[in-house]
């Protein structure tokens, strides 16, 4: 009788770069194939969303995953999305005083700054809008970046390093600080091309992209069932009963006890 072997699984972007980030001091996260979230692999390539994952220590195989850089400390990501080049330059300005190296990194548009937030100061997460559009985001505590070179789901091809500066070039110690007063910095750049002051705090409403419904709705939407409109060759896509309430007990019972995950809550609301 013939012997068979199963063929050995191919090594993910998560499994081959994870313990490079580390190795540099940077936390990192599996995220999910095809896509830009925290996910874990529940077996039989399929994934769910990772709940907790900013307290995350995932070490398992994650098959096709690519890898995220889980934002705060120590490393703070300056989203610039936006193609404007003379924009870009002055955003850069406002964020950096021009001492140490500025990690940057590319995707579908605009680039991404990686900073050391400044002594003594908190960063917060804070998105800058402009006729409706994000044109700079911070992304801070509880957020979290995708880093080359995982595979941008639009694009069909990997996040780039953008100035040649690396994790695997640069340590910690030479990335640049971001700039104490960055805020007051970056409105008065985007003042000039149409920016205006957000409404007061609680006039805002405020999304917590970490949190389990947050995910379990999002997850919803790209399960959705499509229904035929009254009209030949027109779809609409709809949420699925069946999907939601199956990712409601996906969620509660997520993390396996082996991938070394720190469980915030099983609560769902």
């Amino acid at each position: 009788m013939t012997d068979v072997t199963a063929a050995p699984v191919p090594q993910s972007i998560f499994d081959a770069q994870a313990p490079i980030y580390r190795a540099a001091g940077y936390r990192v996260v599996p995220i999910g194939p095809g896509t830009k979230y925290p996910a874990i692999h529940q077996g039989f390539g399929s994934y769910i969303p990772l709940v907790g994952w900013p307290t995350s220590n995932v070490t398992d195989p994650q098959p096709g995953a690519g890898v995220g850089l889980i934002c705060g400390d120590p490393l703070v990501a300056c989203d610039i999305d936006s193609d404007d080049e003379a924009m870009g330059v002055e955003l850069i300005d406002a964020l950096t005083d021009g001492t140490g190296t500025v990690i940057t990194k590319i995707g579908k548009r605009g680039q991404t700054l990686l900073l050391r937030p400044p002594a003594g100061v908190t960063v917060k997460s804070r998105k800058f809008l402009i006729n409706g559009s994000t044109a700079f985001e911070m992304l801070a505590e509880g957020r979290q970046t995708v880093l080359p070179p995982t595979i941008h789901p639009d694009l069909k091809a990997p996040y780039r390093w953008g100035n040649g500066a690396t994790p695997y070039n640069t340590e910690l110690k030479d990335i640049a600080v971001l700039r104490p007063d960055w805020e007051e910095r970056v409105e008065a750049v985007l003042a000039k091309h149409g920016y205006e002051p957000e409404p007061p705090k609680s006039e805002q409403r405020t999304f917590d992209e970490t949190s389990p419904f947050f995910q379990i709705n999002r997850q919803c939407g790209t399960r959705a069932c499509r229904f035929r409109k009254p009209f030949p060759h027109q779809f609409v896509e709809m949420p699925s009963a069946l999907a939601f309430a199956r990712l409601v007990r996906e969620v509660r019972t997520s993390q396996p006890a082996n991938v070394g995950v720190t469980r915030t809550s099983n609560k769902i609301c």
